[in-house]
């Protein structure tokens, strides 16, 4: 496990949305009874990912299965909603410092920092 590793969760995540994404497309048709009211129905499915992507989407998995079990291994609560509100959803300093109610978003960055420093 990596910082670098770490802030790239949200790109490993979206990457896994493309890839693994449901393929929808509208046809339209009939009744097949009297009034024959035309319609449109909605067709939805999942690629079946080509050989060449299989092993991408497992990397990817494993990837995520680590920054997640790693996040999960942090010793205390606060250390765990720190990394998971910054590095896994993406908020900044200030929406970082409401929901963890600490002194200021500084105070948060630093002990973030502090968090990676002791634990990668």
């Amino acid at each position: 496990m990596t910082k670098e590793l770490l802030e790239d969760y949200p790109h490993i995540c979206r990457k896994l949305k493309r890839m693994e994404g449901v393929v929808m497309d509208t046809v339209e048709g009939s009744s097949p009874e009297f009034p024959y009211t035309k319609h449109t129905v909605s067709i939805r499915g999942v690629p079946e990912p080509r050989h060449s992507q299989e092993a991408e989407l497992q990397r990817l998995r494993a990837q995520r299965r680590e920054i997640e079990a790693w996040v999960a291994a942090l010793p205390t609560e606060k250390e765990r909603t720190l990394v998971e509100l910054h590095a896994l959803q993406e908020m900044r300093w200030p929406v970082v410092f409401r929901k963890t109610g600490d002194i200021s978003p500084d105070a948060a960055r630093k002990q973030y920092e502090r968090i990676l420093k002791k634990y990668l």
